[in-house]
């Protein structure tokens, strides 16, 4: 394990994994209906519904996983000030960019259309809003890792180690490193 602090950036990704799952899965509920399902069937609701909880959880655990192993394949600590401001950006831009394109679907927006409506300028206008906000805060990620490469703030690894395979090793881990070779108990030779 990582320092405290890391670990709080792991959770604050996954909390936001769950918050964005449990908002696609809400909209999944109104989108199991048949008469409704008919109706939004081909519109950005649909869309809205897919990236909240395909997309935009799979990337949250991604940015979780990544910052937590960092320390063990870079031999130095992800910039914490860095990290929750690449989190809370990403959190909001993607809750900008997606929740009202449930309002477009319901208004009627068709999907894949090059042009669209004047009537559907305000929602596609904060989508794009919320979009830039989304990139803003991918450069933000990506300039926490050069950061982090370049500062190179040291490691704090915690007192239980010893159950942690990948962590008995020096940081970062250099090819063929194992310490001891790992014994392996077959179910047959316990007794």
């Amino acid at each position: 394990m990582v320092e405290v602090k890391e670990i709080i950036l792991v959770y604050y990704e996954l909390r936001d994994l769950f918050f964005l799952f449990t908002l696609g899965g809400l909209t999944g509920v109104i989108l199991s209906n048949a008469s409704l399902d008919v109706a939004l069937h081909d519109t950005y609701y649909v869309v809205a519904h897919f990236h909240y909880v395909l997309r935009m959880g799979i990337v949250f655990a991604i940015f979780g996983g990544f910052i937590f192993w960092f320390p063990l394949f870079a031999g130095c600590k992800y910039n914490d000030k860095i990290g929750k401001a690449h989190f809370y950006t990403t959190f909001i831009g993607v809750n900008v960019t997606f929740f009202p394109q449930h309002f477009l679907g319901l208004a009627g927006m068709p999907r894949r259309y090059s042009d669209y409506s004047d009537v559907f300028y305000g929602w596609n206008l904060v989508s794009r809003l919320g979009s830039t906000i989304r990139a803003f805060g991918v450069i933000l990620f990506l300039y926490g890792i050069i950061y982090s490469l370049i500062v190179k703030e040291t490691v704090i690894f915690n007192d239980y180690i010893e159950n942690r395979l990948e962590l008995l090793n020096e940081v970062p881990i250099s090819a063929h490193s194992i310490i001891n070779p790992v014994k392996l108990i077959l179910p047959s030779k316990i007794n």
